[in-house]
């Protein structure tokens, strides 16, 4: 009992967890270093620093930027609902139309816009948000409003300035967009609609239209295209990543047919994360482009129209956001980096540092016996005098 008692009591030692370490010096020194173990260290620290700047820079210029996506779609209740409109106006900055007609006849020849007035007539109406469509006025498009469109320099274009002899454009600032009105328990939508007729003799034209054999003749030699106005996004860039064009789309005409076009429009939207610590989005961009394009064919009356073509805001929306790297998250990876670094300068350095120390006390004890057996022998020498 007694000797199990001692037995227990000397191993107490053993869960000490305030027990010191031995550590012993040598010249000096706490720790044995060598010239090989700093250069690692200097080489691993200036990488280790080089990799954060790199990480710095890439945030600072969005290269590192994380693309999310958000689909947003609602129904007519829930706008009411939430009271919720959504107003964009339309000009060369933001959404650039335009279209042409035009005849292409067989001997090489065309008809532009003002040579086809006496067969075809060109309308354009507006749908507002809380009327009646109405007709709205219109001329030939300016070259430069589609150049500011597409962001095109007008070093770019020699003729930036000139108007087109084929395309016709709105001549005013239009306000698009959905827009709910929870008195009336109604959602409004804006549309703008491009409308081809036959010409009709009428006092305002003086009667000038030309005959109905003439114009249906003339109608198989003709062209519509529609410039629909379309974003895409190249995410590789950094800086602004999105790029526009048009939809080029082409319609001939039929003397049997009216042909119907709606274009739903979707906002797409570009936001950017500018926040170090926490989530900062900005609006970068708003686009349009077309969600879906219903079409219909229907038999013509004697004096209805031939074509139309609308613009409509449907209740879809993109939303893409680019999120970039916090402050904490560039600490973190710098810190998770280091470590990895500081692990292969240890499996690098620590075995040639421990093989020097083991050289160095190998030569130190030799030198303590060489200087030992001198003091005998002085002691010796001494002794016989």
């Amino acid at each position: 009992m007694k000797a199990c008692f001692k037995k227990c009591f000397n191993s107490l030692n053993l869960f000490d967890l305030y027990g010191c370490r031995i550590e012993f010096y040598l010249n000096k020194n706490f720790l044995s270093k060598t010239k090989f173990g700093g250069f690692i260290s200097l080489a691993l620290m200036a990488l280790a620093l080089y990799m954060l700047s790199e990480s710095i820079l890439n945030w600072y210029s969005g290269s590192n930027y994380q693309i999310l996506l958000s689909s947003l779609s609602w129904n007519y209740n829930e706008l009411l609902d939430q009271n919720m409109s959504f107003p964009y106006y339309f000009n060369e900055h933001t959404y650039e139309m335009y279209f042409i007609l035009a005849a292409w006849l067989s001997n090489g020849t065309s008809l532009k816009y003002e040579q086809l007035q006496p067969y075809f007539t060109q309308s354009i109406y507006y749908t507002p948000k809380d009327g009646p469509w109405q007709k709205v006025n219109f001329s030939k498009c300016l070259n430069q409003n589609q150049d500011i469109f597409l962001e095109i320099s007008p070093e770019m274009d020699p003729a930036y300035n000139e108007t087109s002899n084929y395309s016709i454009c709105l001549d005013q600032n239009t306000l698009m967009g959905i827009f709910s009105d929870p008195k009336l328990q109604t959602v409004n939508i804006t549309g703008i609609s491009y409308i081809i007729d036959i010409c009709q003799n009428t006092t305002e034209n003086n009667k000038s239209c030309a005959n109905e054999a003439d114009i249906i003749d003339l109608m198989s030699s003709l062209q519509v295209q529609i410039s629909v106005p379309k974003s895409i996004y190249d995410f590789t860039k950094s800086v602004n990543p999105r790029k526009r064009t048009y939809d080029y789309q082409y319609y001939y005409l039929s003397n049997n047919f009216f042909k119907w076009f709606s274009a739903i429009l979707k906002p797409v939207i570009l936001k950017t994360d500018y926040g170090l610590i926490s989530e900062d989005y900005r609006t970068d961009n708003v686009d349009f482009n077309v969600d879906n394009l219903l079409q219909q064919f229907d038999l013509r009356a004697a004096d209805g129209r031939l074509f139309q073509y609308d613009f409509v805001f449907g209740t879809n929306m993109d939303i893409y956001y680019r999120k970039n790297d916090k402050l904490n998250t560039i600490l973190a990876n710098f810190g998770g980096t280091l470590n990895l670094l500081l692990m292969i300068g240890g499996i690098l350095c620590k075995s040639y540092n421990f093989i020097m120390m083991k050289h160095k006390l190998i030569n130190i004890s030799f030198r303590n016996l060489e200087e030992e057996a001198k003091s005998q022998k002085k002691k010796m020498y001494y002794y016989y005098l």
